[in-house]
């Protein structure tokens, strides 16, 4: 397969988690020999030292060698192998093991924290086959948002098998590279694998016939996915109905119907609720005017732009932007 520019901006799922801001780390490297049995769950402690105060985290975890179950209440165990990744959406306490039915241990007494500028690495077990296992996460300032909350709790892809492979691929070298020789791997490097995981995850669950999110489900459909993809790569452009409706090949009334079916919106609310989103990105960046980011979201003045961010958040947005950097 041949690498394209940067397959997380130009794939539509790819740059709805773009608009998010995600920040990606890993944070330990554990070595665990059989038995071995741990309780899982990213913690903001763990991500003091990369200068992080998330609001919401994802966590995953690359297996380099060996294999291990992941188990979470209520859902069916996993296998995971060397070349699969297991994602955790929405950051929920799971147990890795070498074998069903073992008493998690206590991990943490084993866990020996890496130095300035390097990873922490645990080391736990019987003594028998060895399983590699690097935990990451990615991090958000946001509360919610409808990615994390549209997918299950509990994920697993196989590297091999992924679109974004080459990417994935390299992105997992470089930083095993680093990790090895006692250094923290780039944030931007671990932010661009966990976004390409995260996107395949999504592609992953939605061609799997199980998602029945509304928000998912327009994606997957041929028609109404066409006109979101074109929606979220030019959310500044002057989109109608009429207009979203020819993207899709449909008639208005058909269009119409069919999305507000499968997103749960009607196409125009839609459209306001992502500028709106898009617009809180913007501001969080703080390099672009109150002005310029009504542009950047579909806003021909700002005073109208004002109007519907103070209606959707309570608050103007140069005063929403100043509370939020209080609150970083």
């Amino acid at each position: 397969m041949t690498a394209r520019s940067n397959p997380v901006a130009d794939d539509p799922l790819g740059a709805i988690l773009g608009m998010i801001r995600l920040s990606g780390a890993v944070f330990i490297d554990n070595h665990f020999t059989a038995p071995w049995s741990v309780l899982s769950s990213v913690t903001v402690q763990d991500c003091v030292p990369f200068h992080m105060n998330p609001r919401q985290l994802v966590a995953y975890h690359l297996v380099t060698e060996g294999r291990c179950f992941v188990s979470l209440p209520g859902h069916a165990p996993l296998i995971a192998e060397a070349g699969d990744a297991v994602i955790l959406p929405r950051n929920d306490a799971h147990v890795m093991s070498s074998d069903l039915g073992l008493a998690p241990m206590p991990a943490e007494e084993s866990v020996i924290p890496g130095e300035e500028g390097s990873v922490a690495c645990c080391r736990l077990g019987g003594g028998g086959a060895l399983t590699r296992i690097y935990c990451g996460f990615l991090a958000t300032s946001e509360e919610s948002n409808p990615v994390f909350e549209a997918l299950p709790p509990l994920l697993k892809i196989s590297i091999n098998e992924c679109e974004s492979y080459d990417w994935i691929e390299s992105s997992m070298r470089y930083a095993i590279q680093e990790i090895v020789q006692g250094r923290l791997a780039s944030s931007t490097t671990m932010s661009r694998l966990a976004e390409l995981l995260l996107v395949e995850a999504l592609r992953k669950y939605m061609s799997s016939g199980e998602a029945d999110y509304r928000w998912l489900a327009g994606f997957r459909d041929r028609q109404v996915g066409r006109a979101l993809s074109r929606l979220h790569q030019d959310l500044a452009h002057d989109w109608t109905v009429d207009v979203l409706a020819r993207e899709a090949g449909m008639s208005r009334t058909a269009f119409t119907n069919r999305f507000s079916e499968l997103t749960g919106l009607s196409p125009m609310r839609y459209v306001a609720d992502w500028r709106m989103r898009a617009a809180q990105t913007h501001l969080k960046d703080g390099g672009h005017t109150v002005a310029a980011v009504a542009a950047k979201v579909g806003y021909e003045s700002e005073e109208a732009f004002s109007r519907a961010f103070k209606k959707n958040f309570g608050t103007a947005p140069a005063t929403w932007r100043e509370r939020e950097r209080d609150c970083a």
